[in-house]
């Protein structure tokens, strides 16, 4: 279903929520990773762009934001309500969040969306917290238009790595639902009338743009 976003009541709220951002930056930075510079190697690696498009798992919506700077219209989903405002304080913050519209939906149980419509799909950092590639495939094959691109990336294992270390710094403890990898998918995209179109590693990550047949 749609998630509409309480405004916040005061400027204090989205200030917060930057500042929040702005330390995990500084953790990440202290490990050697640039998260903006990241998600700019990710999302660059799906060009050209062609509308619509759909973010598969939100989280803290440096995808979706990213998208929307480019001037696209987005549509997000993601399971936690926690994470979707999250987003929607960082979009608002960066000035885009009329352009992102937020989804509170499990995917491996089925998207809101017609079949054959998005003509770019993106999953980032995604495939670890899921139980297998193979529950949301199925239904991301479906909502993506013929010769549209499914945008996928995960951390290599030195990425896990500084994910750990920066989690304990917050007192925390980062869980991984699986051990699937982008080899994982690349082994089952037939099944779904999906081929690999390009592949990559850098930034600690390992990505893949898949197209739709």
């Amino acid at each position: 279903m749609i998630w509409e976003p309480v405004e916040p009541t005061t400027q204090r709220e989205i200030e917060d929520n930057r500042m929040l951002i702005q330390a995990q930056d500084a953790v990440y930075r202290k490990h050697g990773v640039n998260r903006s510079e990241v998600i700019e190697f990710i999302v660059n690696s799906a060009e050209p762009f062609r509308p619509p498009v759909l973010d598969i798992g939100t989280g803290k919506g440096f995808a979706a934001i990213a998208l929307a700077k480019r001037g696209l219209a987005v549509k997000t989903v993601d399971i936690s309500e926690e994470e979707l405002r999250a987003a929607y304080l960082n979009a608002k913050g960066a000035g885009v969040n009329s352009l992102i519209e937020y989804y509170l939906i499990e995917p491996r149980k089925g998207l809101p969306f017609q079949d054959d419509y998005f003509n770019l799909v993106t999953m980032i950092s995604v495939l670890h917290h899921i139980k297998s590639i193979r529950d949301v495939l199925p239904e991301i094959s479906r909502v993506m238009a013929p010769g549209g691109k499914l945008l996928i990336s995960d951390f290599t294992e030195q990425g896990f790595s500084i994910l750990a270390k920066v989690f304990r710094k917050e007192n925390r403890v980062h869980t991984r639902v699986n051990q699937e990898t982008i080899d994982d998918i690349a082994a089952h995209m037939k099944d779904y009338n999906l081929r690999c179109a390009s592949r990559d590693i850098r930034f600690n990550q390992h990505l893949m743009v898949v197209q739709k047949n």
